[in-house]
């Protein structure tokens, strides 16, 4: 590739990303004279920055030599938001324009079957292409698929169906990290009825934190609503005096928490993780049991995110995503208050399927700048 073609598709990309040139040149630690340089096919990065100004842009290296993608008013991608609760597939243009939505119910294949899984995504994606209009790629971010070989088994399945398109299964923490302006590196973390806490590097994630409701979903909608009603077991055993998070958990269960001790059980982790809404609503009263409990788990989730942030790898963004930091400033701002000096957490009001939707750009090398993808999406989205 002749000089001038490769500094025209660095210049193109950056823009892509909605960074200057000094910004870009800062990520890349050299001067932003270089990146001039670069662009106007002055000179040449050596192959060992080309790598790293593909990790800046997100790219691989080999789809960043390859031929140039150019798109037309007429064309279209899929992205695929799957959770535990719904599933949210939209058809939308590169500009970040939504022609078509559809919600479905689960595609975790964990907690609705590895079948079903495949099931749900089949039959959005389906409705979807009835419109008669051809994507060029479709990106899924979808809930569970990092565990065993789930992801494995769902792209095989979907490939088979669908052999004609470009086809990603990612964890839905790509969509989380899909709202970050510069998705080159950041720490992305959900809390919603589960947590958990990823770093991404721009090539691969580390976990910390969301090992299941057994074993550690700190921070989450359950563990606030185990500890609601743990409050209320404390209260009718006599270690505790009664307090207005107790009141409203008695209410809800419909008397002591003892005598509904069988259909707790029966009912669930979902039905423990709808106490958590008590907590909030106790705190705002006044209530020292209620602060108690939600402080307890925003340190436990600020103490996640500190952690990953001393690997050094990940950067100083954190973006933090889900039910509970969505609606609820509480959780978030006591978060805030214990993070290490130096981050910078987002707290994104657009819904994962934002995120899914620029992944699935990024992945197709058309990206354009962050605030008009966001514009469109926003003015499409309802």
């Amino acid at each position: 590739m002749e000089p001038k073609d490769l500094g025209l598709k660095i210049k193109n990309y950056r823009i892509s990303k909605g960074l200057t040139q000094q910004e870009f040149a800062d990520l890349l630690f050299i001067a932003p004279q270089t990146v001039s340089k670069w662009e106007r096919g002055m000179s040449y990065p050596d192959i060992f920055k080309l790598k790293e100004i593909c990790r800046v842009l997100c790219v691989s290296v080999g789809e960043f030599l390859g031929e140039s993608v150019v798109y037309e008013n007429g064309d279209y991608l899929i992205a695929v938001d799957g959770g535990g609760t719904k599933t949210e597939f939209v058809l939308f243009k590169p500009s970040g324009e939504i022609v078509s939505k559809i919600v479905l119910g689960s595609s975790n294949p964990n907690s609705s079957g590895i079948e079903n899984s495949i099931n749900i995504l089949k039959e959005g994606t389906e409705r979807l292409l009835s419109s008669g209009k051809t994507p060029k790629r479709i990106f899924m971010g979808v809930s569970g698929t990092l565990l065993g070989n789930n992801k494995e088994i769902i792209t095989a399945a979907l490939k088979r169906q669908y052999p004609a398109y470009k086809i990603n299964v990612e964890s839905d923490i790509m969509n989380v990290i899909g709202m970050v302006r510069d998705p080159s590196k950041c720490i992305a973390t959900i809390i919603g009825t589960g947590s958990v806490v990823y770093g991404w590097d721009g090539e691969k994630l580390k976990r910390v934190g969301g090992w299941g409701y057994l074993f550690g979903d700190v921070g989450s909608g359950y563990d606030i609503g185990r500890e609601v009603i743990r409050a209320a077991y404390s209260y009718a055993d006599g270690l505790t005096a009664k307090s207005e998070v107790v009141r409203l958990a008695e209410i809800k269960l419909g008397g002591s928490a003892p005598d509904h001790t069988d259909s707790i059980y029966r009912a669930g982790k979902d039905y423990i993780a709808s106490f958590a809404p008590l907590a909030f609503e106790a705190m705002a009263s006044g209530d020292e049991t209620a602060r108690a409990i939600i402080q307890s788990n925003a340190d436990s989730i600020a103490a996640l995110i500190n952690h990953m942030h001393n690997y050094g790898y990940y950067g100083n963004h954190v973006v933090i995503s889900g039910g509970l930091a969505q609606h609820s400033s509480e959780m978030t701002a006591l978060i805030g208050e214990k993070l290490n000096k130096n981050i910078v957490a987002e707290f994104p009001s657009a819904p994962p399927i934002f995120g899914a939707m620029r992944m699935c750009t990024i992945k197709e090398r058309c990206a354009i700048d962050f605030d008009t993808f966001e514009k469109n999406f926003k003015n499409s989205y309802n």
